[in-house]
């Protein structure tokens, strides 16, 4: 299932050779950690006035701009705000926007892959960066950059390639108002909603048995309806 906007472009992309990427260490993990505790120090006045409910997989979440939000991680209602408050987009960005548990992963590495085909297509395989790193380092989550200890990518270098989960009406202002490129996919909801299911069970290792209630599956059933009902969203089935 793919969902076109406005913005989507099918075009081919002319890029130049791959741009370097700051990869992620042990100890980039710990000063990322400790910045991702100030940005919710940051924000925790704002969103703990936020609607909230019981989470699946964190203990709360936040109503925000119309979407619920889990709070202390990468991703989450502190470091969207953040975002929106101090990211600045370019022209020649490349956004990958999906939803979690919606193949994000591989499609990273499909766009990653393209974007990056001419400067790898006469060398060795082993020398491509996915034979050597995660796709999550190859495309970063735009929300992992207010905690960063410096920018993924060198100003001079596009085109950016990075991924979101932020909800295209969320997405800060400088990418909404850019030309850049926004290519956003959805997976089936129940399909969805059956991997959401098997991956918090996981994180959450509870003997008791499946952590989902009726409550918990309402609210994900929101965010993906909401998500689907704004103006500029067409849905296409793919088969």
């Amino acid at each position: 299932m793919q969902v076109s906007k406005s913005k989507i472009m099918t075009n081919q992309i002319s890029v130049p050779d791959a741009f370097p990427l700051s990869f992620v260490t042990g100890k980039d993990d710990d000063h990322e950690n400790s910045n991702l505790a100030l940005v919710y120090d940051r924000y925790k006045d704002r969103f703990t006035t936020f609607p909230k409910e019981k989470g699946w997989m964190t203990e709360d979440l936040y109503m925000y701009q119309g979407f619920w939000h889990q709070s202390k991680n990468v991703v989450s209602v502190e470091t969207v705000m953040a975002t929106q408050d101090t990211f600045q987009s370019h022209p020649s960005d490349v956004y990958l926007a999906t939803l979690p548990k919606s193949g994000t992963t591989w499609l990273k590495a499909l766009v990653f892959a393209i974007v990056n085909r001419n400067q790898y297509k006469n060398k060795p395989p082993s020398t491509h960066p996915l034979q050597k790193s995660n796709p999550h380092n190859c495309l970063p989550f735009v929300e992992a950059e207010v905690i960063r200890t410096s920018p993924t990518y060198i100003n001079s270098h596009s085109p950016r390639l990075f991924a979101t989960h932020i909800p295209y009406t969320s997405l800060p202002r400088s990418i909404l108002d850019s030309s850049c490129r926004v290519v956003y996919m959805c997976r089936n909801p129940k399909d969805v909603l059956v991997s959401l299911f098997h991956f918090a069970n996981k994180l959450t290792l509870l003997e008791s048995g499946p952590s989902a209630t009726e409550s918990e599956t309402k609210l994900f059933l929101h965010t993906w309806k909401k998500l689907i009902a704004e103006d500029q969203v067409l849905i296409q089935n793919q088969k």
